[in-house]
């Protein structure tokens, strides 16, 4: 019997994105940077500058402070959004969340493993006689690793989900 009882879960990709947009600024202004300081050492070289007057010259086009300045007039939003067994989550007792590399929202339940792109719930359950399918329904750890691949505990063994291939193999202790 599945609860009644729900969770909340805040999308808190304002982060991911305020620290996504910070880089960019930050590698935008060292091209920048990279660019003004070739044509400042060409010109020093011309006019006998040393290389403390070219970097000077260089310092008002990237700083820390304006970059900040920047983000801070971004307006970023972010939703607050309930999620239970009534929106299509397996089970409302939730004992893990992750979020991968793709903004992809994870939920280890108690009846198995759910996957949540922002609209729609993808469930993955143990299924009978198929060993592409999770070794049990407890889930209770989710991490993916640098190649992009899905790691889940369950209360039988860990689990390795390929998002490119759809499938997913176990390894049972």
């Amino acid at each position: 019997m599945k609860s009644k009882c729900s969770r909340q879960i805040i999308r808190t990709s304002i982060d991911s994105k305020f620290i996504n947009l910070f880089f960019v600024a930050l590698i935008a202004g060292t091209v920048i940077t990279s660019c003004q300081k070739k044509k400042e050492t060409t010109i020093s070289k011309n006019s006998n500058a040393t290389l403390n007057e070219t970097h000077s010259a260089i310092s008002p086009y990237f700083t820390i402070p304006n970059a900040l300045d920047t983000l801070k007039k971004t307006n970023l939003t972010y939703s607050i959004e309930q999620l239970d067994n009534t929106n299509g989550l397996s089970n409302s007792s939730i004992n893990t969340i992750f979020q991968d590399s793709e903004n992809l929202i994870w939920i280890g339940t108690w009846d198995g493993l759910n996957r949540y792109d922002g609209h729609n719930f993808k469930i993955f359950s143990p299924e009978l006689n198929n060993e592409n399918s999770l070794s049990n329904q407890v889930v209770l750890k989710i991490h993916e690793d640098s190649k992009r691949d899905i790691w889940v505990l369950t209360m039988h063994g860990l689990n390795r989900y390929d998002k490119r291939s759809n499938l997913t193999s176990d390894f049972l202790y």
